[in-house]
């Protein structure tokens, strides 16, 4: 368990230079968007881990990126949101027999379907969140929401393809 969480701590530190030094600074069409790849590391996390501990973790990596990103808590929040409605999904999504023990939400245990549907899920609500806490008004409600799809998509893409370098040879999915 111990190296699974060194290896965790890796991927967090390694996720978050890759979104401070290059996604950061890569806008996207005129509407300004960044792909966010750091909330992977949210949505990878073991099964097992506790909602509090889950919490923490999303509060931690939001406020670092924040940090950087000079985005006052923005991250944190939006974080923390999708780390909260996580459980839920995972509920939701899950079969009568719940999921295999020791495993995490990727395409090499669960499949590209179940992945895809998973991570639209959560990618979607952080994107719902980090643009309304954004903007804090519903004045420009449609292009906020052109913001949550446009956000969504390019983020989804770029797991899509973190998933495919991860992706193991000996699994058929």
């Amino acid at each position: 368990m111990i190296n699974e969480w060194i290896r965790y701590i890796i991927l967090a530190f390694f996720l978050l230079i890759i979104q401070v030094l290059v996604l950061n600074n890569l806008h996207l069409t005129d509407l300004s968007v960044n792909p966010l790849l750091y909330i992977l590391l949210v949505q990878l996390l073991p099964f097992e881990v506790r909602d509090w501990q889950l919490l923490v973790i999303a509060f931690a990596t939001g406020i670092i990126l924040d940090v950087f990103s000079d985005t006052l808590g923005i991250h944190a929040s939006a974080s923390v949101f999708m780390a909260f409605v996580r459980p839920y999904v995972l509920r939701i999504l899950g079969s009568r027999d719940g999921y295999i023990p020791r495993t995490h939400p990727s395409v090499n245990y669960y499949g590209w379907i179940w992945f895809s549907k998973y991570s639209l899920i959560l990618t979607l609500a952080y994107h719902l969140a980090f643009n309304f806490i954004d903007v804090f008004s519903f004045d420009f409600f449609l292009e906020t929401l052109g913001k949550v799809v446009v956000g969504t998509f390019f983020t989804m893409l770029l797991i899509f393809l973190a998933q495919l370098f991860t992706l193991q040879k000996n699994r058929k999915n």
